[in-house]
Order: C-alpha cells, then sequence, then structure tokens
C-alpha cells in the first residue's frame, strides 16, 4: 500500500515539474520574441538618428561656409 502512495505522490510532483518547466519554456520562448522585437525597433532608431547626424554635419558644413 505505501509504494502505491509514493508512487502516486512522485507522479503528482513529476506532473507539477513538467509543467512548471512548460510554463517557463513558454515564458523565455515570450521574452526571448520581445527582446528580439526591441533590439529590431532600436536598430531602426539607430538609424533614424544617424540620418539625422548626418544632416546635422551637412548643416554645419554650410554655415561653416557661410563665416
Amino acid at each position: 500500500m505505501f509504494i502505491y502512495e509514493d508512487k502516486n505522490v512522485l507522479y503528482q510532483l513529476v506532473q507539477e515539474i513538467v509543467s512548471e518547466r512548460w510554463e517557463l519554456s513558454k515564458q523565455y520562448f515570450d521574452i526571448k520574441m520581445r527582446m528580439e522585437k526591441l533590439e529590431k525597433d532600436g536598430d531602426r532608431f539607430a538609424q533614424i538618428k544617424e540620418v539625422r547626424l548626418c544632416a546635422l554635419e551637412n548643416e554645419k558644413v554650410q554655415y561653416q561656409n557661410y563665416s
């Protein structure tokens, strides 16, 4: 009788571990996808910033020519 109860408890513990692992895997991939999206958005922001800086540099050159 004790062996049956022990097996049942162990089975329940394994089920809990598997369900927790599944939830953690799901959270991991959700976070990974969000980070990749942020990196892509960050790259786009960096490119926009570079274009603006180049435009400002061109304006500086033009103003230096007038001085």
